[in-house]
């Protein structure tokens, strides 16, 4: 994460791990990283309530974003968490945002199996 970011020291950073739901079946398994030199006011914030996400939208935009793309196999922790067999494919996204030169946070996206993404213009 610190290489991510470009970090040549260390910072501390709040980390993530959330379960999404879609009609109350797994639907995203989510690994976040929070820099908290950027966003140090999430610690206040109930994740229970509101999605880091969402709290991190709403309250530190952002103006630069680097993204990826790919497929995993599911490991043992990733299949049970999402109700799917060990080494399914997940389609993942990874996100890491930043401010100025700023970083803000560094998310994998873990999708349940069989989960498409379209796009159109």
């Amino acid at each position: 994460v610190a290489a991510a970011f470009g970090l040549s020291v260390p910072e501390e950073m709040l980390h993530i791990e959330a379960l999404h739901l879609a009609d109350d079946a797994p639907f995203i398994l989510e690994d976040r990283w929070v820099s908290l030199g950027t966003c140090p006011e999430i610690v206040d914030v109930d994740l229970s309530v509101q999605s880091a996400n969402e709290w991190l939208v709403m309250h530190k935009p952002y103006d630069r974003m680097d993204l990826r793309f790919y497929a995993v196999n599911a490991n043992g922790e990733m299949a049970a968490r999402l109700n799917v067999s060990e080494g399914a494919a997940l389609f993942t996204i990874e996100r890491i945002t930043w401010l100025e030169t700023q970083p803000i946070t560094f998310a994998k996206l873990h999708y349940f199996s069989g989960y498409q993404m379209t796009s159109r213009l």
